[in-house]
């Protein structure tokens, strides 16, 4: 768990930058010999790793280059869009570091200090590199997704037209269809029709209705009906008065 990301931890959908931060997890334990995010139980990790920041590396590790401080806290935003964007970012950084040597450092360091931390970036080199290529290879070998294009018609129920402002709203579900339309003696209605099936229904209680729209759940339409905001089950039943509105430059407030 010390190695997942907050979005994770949150139930968020992971993507590449999930791993970007497992892989400043791993950054920081090769550096520093320890963990990046500790706790006594499960709870207290998951506080730690959604809350804290761990220490930098370079005052646990004095030898190392402050600028890998950067690269590392990069990889261990919380935010993803604050993180390293892959993992190639994450090499270029640390081949700059490596190239840059005593450059990237604030004081000059000894020679057994320069081998000591050109050791320790080429160790995290030679381990971004690896995860690298492992991305890569998982990216290429994932089959892109088929895309085909549909084309279908939807008729109106039997003698009904639709007005200019008028148009169909398919559930959240994608399972049914509503639609407003008005009868030749000039009434107005709601129709519902589940798309398995050619055959609408005149929903009651909704003549007059127009603008309508689903609940998320799917389970009622809401719509206008001269100056009321109305809702009616999917299944049908009595409208009911939600609130009255009013027509004010160009729209309706409640």
């Amino acid at each position: 768990m010390q190695y997942m990301a907050p979005e994770q931890l949150e139930g968020h959908e992971a993507d590449t930058r999930t791993d970007i931060f497992a892989l400043g997890a791993v950054l920081y334990e090769m550096a520093t010999g320890r963990r990046a995010f500790e706790g006594k139980s499960r709870t207290s990790l998951i506080a730690a790793i959604l809350e804290r920041d761990p220490p930098p590396v370079s005052t646990l590790q004095p030898l190392t280059a402050p600028a890998l401080d950067h690269v590392v806290r990069t990889c261990l935003a919380k935010d993803p869009d604050a993180r390293w964007q892959t993992a190639h970012d994450v090499l270029v950084e640390l081949k700059w570091l490596k190239e840059a040597g005593s450059q990237a450092s604030a004081s000059g360091p000894t020679a057994g200090r320069r081998h000591t931390r050109e050791w320790l970036l080429g160790a995290l080199l030679a381990a971004v590199s690896l995860v690298a290529a492992m991305l890569a290879l998982f990216h290429f070998r994932q089959s892109p997704a088929e895309t085909h294009t549909m084309r279908f018609q939807i008729p109106l129920p039997e003698r009904v037209s639709m007005d200019w402002f008028d148009s169909p709203v398919i559930s959240p579900d994608g399972q049914r269809l509503i639609i407003p339309g008005m009868l030749s003696d000039s009434s107005r209605h709601l129709w519902l029709r589940p798309l398995d099936s050619l055959t609408y229904q005149l929903l009651p209680e909704t003549e007059g209705g127009y603008a309508p729209f689903w609940s998320p759940d799917n389970r009622s339409i809401a719509f206008f009906n001269n100056n009321e905001l109305k809702r009616i089950d999917a299944a049908g039943g009595q409208a009911q008065t939600i609130c009255d509105v009013t027509y004010q430059s160009g729209h309706l407030e409640p």
